[in-house]
């Protein structure tokens, strides 16, 4: 890869080039895109995005990739499959749309059955995994309450 790409911005590399391949930064996309393991690739946003189309877009100076929850009529709510809560995107900061992802070097089809099982199954049990997630957050604090009293006493 030459360093002119290297320094490209995203929305650059896709004006020049159209798709993306890439490998993500996080745990956000969990279960679906393990962080350094998986590849997804990107096509540059052309259309307006549908419910569960997995998007990348801008936050300040960083990006994004997250699952669309909800289309509004001047962008979308948009939460990660491993996230607690959906956040607004205006559809100016949204950049592009996934369009497969490759795991254990196997693509995987947007299209199969699979892949909309597991969409229509992770939407369907997010207020479970949600409450789960709060179980877990406070647990962890109080864990972490605890060793901070043990380390106080000694």
């Amino acid at each position: 890869m030459s360093e002119n790409i290297k320094q490209m911005s995203f929305e650059q590399y896709l004006d020049e080039y159209g798709e993306l391949v890439y490998s993500n930064v996080g745990v956000s996309m969990m279960p679906m895109i393990r962080q350094g393991k998986d590849t997804f690739t990107l096509k540059k946003k052309t259309e307006r995005c549908r419910k569960h189309d997995v998007v990348l877009f801008k936050r300040g100076k960083s990006y994004v990739l997250h699952r669309v929850v909800k289309v509004l009529k001047d962008g979308y709510m948009v939460r990660g499959d491993n996230c607690p809560r959906a956040e607004y995107v205006p559809e100016s900061n949204v950049i592009a749309v996934m369009t497969g992802f490759t795991r254990n070097g196997r693509n995987c089809d947007l299209n199969s059955l699979t892949y909309k099982i597991y969409i229509h199954t992770w939407s369907t049990i997010y207020p479970v995994r949600r409450l789960a997630m709060g179980v877990k957050s406070k647990l962890s604090r109080r864990k972490g309450e605890k060793s901070n009293g043990k380390q106080k006493e000694q």
